[in-house]
């Protein structure tokens, strides 16, 4: 009985050991909103991890030895001759054609580095960046569209990725800061981008049949096409999606990133199933 009491002791003690030691657990929500991180690494995203992470406040930095010139809060990333994180960026929403830039503000301490950003655990890179040299604060700046859409997720906004270091020589025990990653948008337009439909405005067809029309959305200002919803006034397709007779009301409509709305209305008659 003591023997089975004494491995529950063990045990118990041995859990709490690891949650104890257990690094960079609960990043808060300003954390996460300064560098958009997440608490665990995601394997097929990330190439380099940390072996640890600390997150400062401008207060604590200074007494710690964070060097001069960051603003607000501070990350310190340790790492055995390469660190790195996983960016999130898909609870914001944004679309990557409104993103002018992203920048990825750090410092390093050791000899010359390689900033890089990949998507799929480094079997690319969107981006390899030679630092300039250590022992000062450098922006790197991804800002062609090619490598921006890139690091869009399926819905098109800006999504999941990589972000690390690597030394040459191999250092161990390693030391980078990062002061800020943050997505630039540009300025916002106020024109609705523009529904591309060249035919008539009273659609004539029969029922039965699946329903579709040549048309497209484009905003010339972000440069990209955008989806065209339609919009019946009432139930113009049986639960197969085919037509069913009737006269409608139908709204083809986009929006852009920033909210601008086009509209166009089409009347559409549907009648007796063809023979």
């Amino acid at each position: 009985m003591k023997r089975r009491v004494l491995c529950y002791l063990l045990c118990a003690a041995l859990i709490s050991a690891l949650f104890t030691l257990s690094p960079a657990a609960g990043l808060s929500e300003a954390e996460i909103a300064e560098f958009h991180c997440t608490e665990n690494r995601d394997t097929k995203t990330s190439a380099y991890w940390f072996s640890s992470r600390v997150i400062y406040d401008g207060e604590k930095a200074a007494s710690e030895g964070v060097p001069e010139g960051y603003e607000g809060l501070v990350m310190k990333l340790v790492g055995d001759s390469a660190a790195g994180f996983t960016v999130d960026f898909s609870d914001l929403c944004i679309p990557v054609s409104s993103v002018k830039a992203l920048h990825m503000r750090v410092y390093y301490t050791d000899k010359q580095r390689e900033v890089r950003v990949t998507i799929d655990a480094g079997t690319s890179w969107v981006l390899r960046h030679e630092a300039k040299k250590p022992g000062v604060w450098e922006d790197v700046v991804i800002s062609d569209a090619a490598s921006l859409k890139l690091l869009a997720n399926e819905d098109g906004r800006l999504g999941v990725f990589g972000f690390g270091f690597r030394n040459y020589d191999g250092t161990r025990n390693s030391t980078v800061y990062v002061d800020e990653i943050r997505a630039e948008l540009i300025a916002p337009d106020s024109d609705p981008p523009v529904i591309r439909y060249d035919g008539p405005d009273h659609v004539i067809t029969t029922e039965g049949k699946m329903f579709t029309l040549p048309v497209a959305a484009h905003d010339e200002y972000e440069k990209v096409d955008f989806p065209v919803s339609y919009v019946w006034d009432k139930p113009a397709t049986d639960e197969d999606g085919k037509l069913v007779k009737g006269e409608y009301t139908l709204t083809l409509r986009a929006s852009d990133s920033f909210g601008n709305a086009a509209e166009k209305v089409l009347t559409v008659t549907v009648g007796d199933r063809d023979t």
